[in-house]
């Protein structure tokens, strides 16, 4: 038939979901009447709509289930696998490696004659140098004060039996200068002819920052730097957190009866269990295998490990107060592993050259720098890493004597530089994670206790004019269950004209009701306030139960219980899936969250979902 357009006359007809199930349900000739089989059409319909007794979903399991399907979307994810967990093992080990390989001692020798020396001075007469004026310590490996050795003023000390060298390292540059610096500014002691000894030149020199065979130690710059590699995977927790707010899956999850939080205790519990415990049991290895002053005695094997365990918890909660700061996935991909990085290296740096100055004020403008940016967790470990790895050299110069042993003492003294970190770190913590806490709170509740009629300020709760929009707030006002909508009212930042305003809306448990209206209506605004993903700026919304009813009128109803128990559902408007998963792993995530047992063979559970995998294809 054609109708007066000319175009031909279509029938359509509207059905149900329940009316597809049963028409694709009958018998299939092709079966030779085998309609009970259980892989027979009918047998699947049997089994899907077969009434199952619900389960009260746990939220440890769930959240612990949750955590292993990031692992196994991670895992087969090359890119991410790669960068999350095998980068921070590597870069681990190379920094200790590194660290132990390019440690030699290097030998000390004799200067050459110094005879000239005390004209460098301005003295007449010859000089020898006083031993006991030197301290080793104080002078650092670079230069090293050897008692009763050969003389080594030439001729003119020769004569003296009791006489000592200072010598210095030749594959050091600057030691020789050091050497001659350290001799012109100590004391010396004028031998003339039948005189005593007067002094000439008294001046005491402060600790040289120089140790081992290096004008610097590179070990405190390689073992912190690259081993705080291993913690930076940590912080792109954020990552998952973007995206899925932006893909929808957030909101996904929550009508799975998982809250936000929840959502990213999961992510917490995901990067403990499958990225810090195998990084933390390699770290502790490679310290061990290669000898490392971070877990030496006096207590450092101790520190140490409070310092990775309280770098852990600080970073995670202190990387996700960052989220929000994030508009999409693709912004927090491109942007946030590279602004970290520099962030967690650059700054290290600049203030170990500092507190290696030989100028005295910029090494102490170094430590002040560098005590405040251990706000930052990545940085706190590596500064309470570097005075781990220097503690030995300052217990050494603050006894005087080479290898002192280090006590208990020496390693919490607050003065030495190790406990500022670990305080910091539980301080970050404590803060960080009771900022995320109230981020991940249920808004929709909060708004709704503080809960006000007002369009906007200074007006009123006016009923509608219109009869029929009259008779729907009336209605909304008077129903007990179901949804109640009353002047929900939505503005968005930056626009003056409301996206949703006044809407009042009644809908009774079994009632379908359309919402109608050209774009730009505010139909999926309206949709997300009541599923909980946008907040509404003024009106009041009970969904549920009489008993939710009650709740919501009084502001104490936590929204996001109604998708726990089960009392509310919701079909996004988006796709909310991980790109990662199978059709059946979702329904197994779904039914997991919802505290449906499918682990076990024979739990009617299991073959509940194995019935619609197979109804699917």
């Amino acid at each position: 038939a054609v109708n007066a357009t000319g175009a031909s006359d279509v029938a359509i007809g509207l059905t149900s979901l329940e009316d597809v199930f049963l028409a694709t349900a009958g018998e299939d000739p092709t079966l030779g009447g085998e309609a009970d089989n259980e892989s027979s059409p009918a047998g699947l319909h049997h089994r899907i709509w077969l009434p199952l007794d619900d389960k009260k979903p746990s939220q440890p399991r769930s959240v612990f289930y949750l955590a292993r399907m990031v692992a196994l979307m991670d895992l087969r994810d090359v890119r991410t696998f790669v960068f999350n967990s095998l980068l921070p093992i590597v870069f681990i080990i190379v920094g200790f490696l590194l660290s132990y390989l390019i440690d030699p001692k290097g030998s000390l020798v004799s200067p050459p004659s110094l005879s000239l020396l005390p004209s460098t001075v301005i003295h007449p007469g010859p000089a020898y140098v006083q031993g006991s004026a030197f301290n080793n310590t104080a002078l650092g490996p670079p230069l090293q004060w050897a008692d009763d050795s050969l003389p080594s003023g030439g001729e003119l000390l020769a004569r003296y039996e009791s006489n000592g060298t200072l010598q210095y390292d030749p594959k050091i540059v600057s030691s020789l200068p050091l050497a001659i610096s350290a001799i012109t500014n100590s004391t010396l002691y004028n031998w003339g002819s039948g005189s005593s000894a007067t002094p000439s030149v008294s001046v005491t020199n402060s600790p040289l920052p120089y140790v081992k065979s290096y004008l610097v130690d590179v070990t405190q710059l390689l073992v912190p730097m690259l081993t705080m590699l291993g913690f930076v995977p940590f912080a792109y927790v954020v990552i998952p957190i973007v995206f899925w707010r932006a893909d929808h899956i957030t909101t996904q999850l929550k009508f799975m009866g998982m809250s936000t939080r929840l959502q990213y205790i999961a992510l917490f519990l995901h990067r403990f269990l499958f990225g810090f415990l195998p990084s933390f049991a390699v770290l502790l290895i490679a310290a061990g295998a290669f000898g490392s002053d971070l877990l030496g005695d006096g207590g450092r094997w101790l520190a140490y490990t409070l310092l990775v365990i309280t770098t852990f918890l600080a970073l995670i909660p202190f990387a996700m107060v960052l989220a929000p700061l994030f508009k999409s996935g693709r912004q927090v991909a491109d942007t946030f592993p590279l602004l970290w990085n520099c962030l967690s290296i650059i700054p290290y740096i600049i203030v170990w050259l500092m507190t290696g100055n030989s100028s005295e004020s910029v090494r102490s403008a170094g430590d002040i720098i560098g005590d405040v940016m251990t706000i930052i967790p990545t940085l706190a470990y590596q500064r309470g890493a570097q005075r781990l790895l220097s503690l030995q050299f300052a217990v050494d110069r603050a006894s005087r004597v080479e290898n002192s042993p280090v006590e208990w003492s020496d390693t919490f003294n607050p003065a030495n530089g190790v406990l500022t970190p670990l305080l910091v770190n539980i301080g970050v913590m404590s803060l960080t994670t009771a900022l995320v806490w109230y981020q991940t709170r249920d808004k929709i509740s909060h708004k709704m206790r503080k809960y006000s009629s007002s369009i906007s300020p200074g007006k009123t709760d006016e009923l509608p004019e219109s009869e029929d929009l009259l008779a729907e707030a009336v209605r909304a006002d008077t129903i007990v269950e179901g949804i109640a909508v009353r002047n929900l009212t939505k503005f968005y930042p930056q626009q003056k004209k409301a996206a949703v305003e006044s809407l009042n809306l009644a809908v009774a448990p079994s009632e379908i009701v359309v919402l109608l209206g050209p774009n730009g209506a505010g139909k999926t605004t309206a949709m997300k306030m009541l599923s909980g993903e946008e907040i509404p700026t003024a009106g009041l919304m009970k969904l549920g139960r009489p008993e939710d009813f009650d709740l919501a009128q009084r502001g104490e109803l936590e929204f996001t219980s109604l998708y726990r128990r089960q009392v509310c559902g919701y079909c996004p408007q988006a796709d909310a899936l991980f790109p990662d998963l199978t059709v059946k792993e979702h329904l197994n995530l779904a039914s997991a969250l919802k505290g449906l047992r499918i682990r076990s063979a024979s739990s009617p559970h299991r073959d509940h979902v194995d019935a619609i995998i197979a109804a699917l294809g």
